[in-house]
This record gives structure tokens, C-alpha cells and sequence, in this order.
């Protein structure tokens, strides 16, 4: 007889503990946000010496406490390994994005305006035309060429005193040539 409920009691346990765990599953697989879920066992063997530490029926998803660096971290070392530097840029280059540990570390980027070197006063001078502009912070820079003069020549007697006059860099040129 004793044996009979120890087999009926071994059964009831087994239909049980399947039936609980079929609803667990069925549970974790219905869960839309497992970030959301709870631990529902916990088992720590005897003699395992840490279950105190291991006893927690938190989420599943809880990030322990960050533990403080163990020595002091260098910004300017963190702005290196990140890709900055602090050496001037290279020609046509300027820095560009700043470190956010320490801003005199940067990335260099090439300059905007790079070949606008002058002014529109320098850009028009005498025997040059603007070739193209840029707009660097509140200044506007331009590139420019020496003035084609489309239609005059150079002469080697000077030009008709009626002639206009049109300078290619510091080359004179007329519109009419003088004979010579």
C-alpha cells in the first residue's frame, strides 16, 4: 500500500511539474518583451558554497552596478584611441570636429575655401577676374585669373591712340595695334 502512494504521489509530481513547465514555456514564448519577464526557479545544489549571491528573482534583463575604473582614464589618451590628434593639419586641412574629453583634440578636415586666397579688391585688381567665390564664416573669399582680354592683342609699336587698353596680368594689350 505504501508503495502504491509513493508510485500515485511520484505521478501526481511528474504531471505536475510537466504541466508547470509547459505553462512556463508557454508563457516565456507569449512574452512580446522578455526584458519584461521574471524568473520563476531558482535551484542552488548544497554544498555549492555562493547560492546566497545567486538567490535574485529580478528581470532577466538587470545590468549589474558598473564597477569604477581601476586607475584613472587619460582624456587626451581616450581622444587618440577615438581617432583625434593634436598635430597641426596638413596644408589645405582644418580642424574640423572637436574630442568631447579634451578639446584640443580635433580630426582635420580639408578647408572649404581652400585656393580662395583673396579678397574681391584682390580678385579685380588691374589684368584679373574673380574666378569663383566662397563664403568662409563672415568673410567671402575668391580664386582668381588673369583677365583674357577677348579681342585685344599685344603690339609691338603700342596701340592706336583710340584704342582701348586691357591688361592680362601685367601684360598691356589694345584693342588696335599701331603700325609699326
Amino acid at each position: 500500500m505504501f508503495y502504491h502512494r509513493f508510485l500515485f504521489a511520484s505521478a501526481l509530481v511528474s504531471a505536475v511539474l510537466s504541466a508547470f513547465s509547459q505553462q512556463v514555456w508557454a508563457a516565456e514564448t507569449n512574452f512580446v518583451d522578455m526584458s519584461r519577464a521574471y524568473k520563476t526557479a531558482f535551484v542552488c545544489f548544497l554544498g555549492d558554497g555562493d547560492c546566497e549571491r545567486k538567490l535574485d528573482f529580478g528581470f532577466l534583463d538587470e545590468e549589474p552596478e558598473p564597477v569604477p575604473p581601476s586607475e584613472p582614464v587619460d582624456p587626451g589618451q581616450e581622444c587618440v584611441d577615438e581617432g583625434y590628434t593634436n598635430a597641426p593639419c596638413i596644408a589645405g586641412y582644418v580642424p574640423d570636429e572637436y574630442c568631447p574629453y579634451d578639446s584640443s583634440y580635433y580630426t582635420c578636415d580639408k578647408e572649404p575655401c581652400a585656393g580662395y586666397d583673396y579678397t574681391y579688391a584682390e580678385a579685380t585688381a588691374q589684368g584679373y577676374v574673380p574666378d569663383g567665390s566662397c563664403q568662409d564664416g563672415s568673410t567671402k573669399k575668391y580664386k582668381r585669373i588673369e583677365n583674357p582680354c577677348v579681342g585685344y592683342s599685344v603690339c609691338a609699336c603700342g596701340g592706336e591712340p583710340s584704342a582701348a587698353r586691357c591688361y592680362t596680368g601685367a601684360t598691356l594689350k589694345f584693342s588696335q595695334c599701331k603700325p609699326c
